[in-house]
C-alpha cells in the first residue's frame, strides 16, 4: 500500500532560502549542517531556514514544498472563488439575480483597475 506524501506549505523567505542555496550547490546533508551548525553565523538565508520547525524543514527537502501565497495572492483566489459562486449558479436560486449582479460588478471593478485573475476576466478584451 503505497502513501501520497502532500508537500509542506513553507513561507516565501524559507523556499527561496532553500532554491538559492541548491543554486549555489548544497545538497539536503550540507543544508542541514548549516542549519544545524552554531558556527555557521546567523545570515539571512540560515536566519530564514532556522525560522520554521526543523521537523517542517526536513518534510519541505525530502518531500517537497510549496510556497504560502502572499497576501495580494490570497485575495485574487478570494475574488475568483466568489466570482465562481455568483457567476456560475452555485448560489441559492432566489439569489440569482443578485449573484449575477455580483459577479457583473466583480468583473467591472478588475476591469477598471484594470487587474487580471484567470477564470475571472482574463478573456476580457482590453482597449
Amino acid at each position: 500500500m503505497s502513501t501520497l506524501v502532500k508537500p509542506v506549505t513553507i513561507p516565501r523567505e524559507v523556499a527561496d532560502a532553500i532554491e538559492f542555496l541548491r543554486r549555489a550547490g548544497r545538497d539536503n546533508e550540507t543544508l542541514i549542517y548549516e542549519v544545524i551548525n552554531p558556527t555557521r553565523g546567523y545570515n539571512d538565508t540560515l536566519t530564514h531556514l532556522r525560522s520554521i520547525p526543523f521537523n517542517t524543514l526536513m518534510r519541505a527537502l525530502l518531500d517537497g514544498y510549496e510556497r504560502e501565497l502572499t497576501e495580494e495572492e490570497q485575495a485574487y483566489v478570494r475574488i475568483a472563488e466568489a466570482y465562481d459562486y455568483c457567476a456560475n449558479g452555485r448560489g441559492a436560486r432566489s439569489h440569482a439575480a443578485q449573484d449575477s449582479a455580483y459577479a457583473q460588478g466583480i468583473k467591472f471593478t478588475l476591469n477598471t483597475l484594470n487587474i487580471v485573475i484567470p477564470g475571472v476576466n482574463d478573456t476580457e478584451v482590453r482597449a
